[in-house]
């Protein structure tokens, strides 16, 4: 003879028990219903087990989005922020500033002689000159600021509610930690940076304005003489 659902060793049962009285109303038993939930239980275990797998694929794939994201918007040798990054928040931060009537300031960095370096060193000691600031400038900032490599050696930082004396005071002290640390890294003498600083609303009204004027005050820092920092002329739209 086969085996029953009732002769697996363990079940799950639901009992109800309604106790019976006589005609005078003195306890004279009980009535009681078993019934065999065995099977539904089962069935309950399985569909928590299933949710609980769907939730640690949610998880998974939350995660894999935010990687993705960080990938996209992540300069790959710097660790930085790419150009893609910046083309988002710079609009928004103006934006917001604009409503605030605050100010952003952002500031244009490259490296002297860079191409020379690069030439001369190789591009293995370029690359290690282009993570070292970066490195600098991401432990260097705030949370609420950007750092981003613009391209090739060029970076740029963007300062929300900044003055641009003050993105003054901090790149200056950026520069220094960054000659410290290529000191430490043995480059003798220590390539230097060159940096030009514009400030929205008084140099420019626009994203690309503010570029162009923290490119060009970047520029004249570069014709003077490198290893410097210039703020923009006032210039509008």
């Amino acid at each position: 003879m086969g085996l029953t659902l009732w002769d697996e060793p363990l079940q799950h049962v639901d009992v109800q028990i309604t106790p019976l009285k006589d005609s005078k109303e003195r306890p004279a038993g009980c009535f009681v219903v078993l019934r065999n939930i065995t099977q539904r239980y089962r069935n309950e275990l399985e569909i928590r087990s299933i949710n609980e797998r769907l939730a640690t694929q949610i998880r998974e794939i939350e995660s894999l989005h935010t990687e993705l994201r960080e990938q996209a918007i992540r300069d790959g040798l710097t660790g930085l922020f790419n150009r893609r990054y910046l083309d988002e928040v710079l609009p928004r931060e103006l934006e917001r500033a604009a409503y605030e009537r605050g100010t952003v300031s952002v500031v244009m960095i490259d490296i002297d002689h860079f191409k020379t370096i690069n030439d001369e060193r190789g591009h293995r000691e370029g690359d290690r000159l282009l993570a070292l600031l970066g490195d600098v400038l991401r432990h260097g900032t705030r949370s609420n600021d950007a750092a981003c490599r613009y391209g090739g050696e060029e970076f740029l930082l963007v300062f929300p509610e900044v003055a641009p004396e003050t993105a003054m005071e901090r790149m200056e002290s950026l520069r220094t930690t960054y000659t410290t640390r290529l000191c430490a890294e043995g480059f003798d003498p220590p390539p230097t940076l060159s940096a030009g600083i514009a400030a929205f609303p008084v140099h420019a009204q626009s994203d690309d304005a503010l570029l162009r004027a923290a490119d060009a005050a970047l520029y004249r820092a570069k014709a003077d003489g490198r290893n410097r920092i210039y703020i923009a002329a006032v210039y509008r739209d």
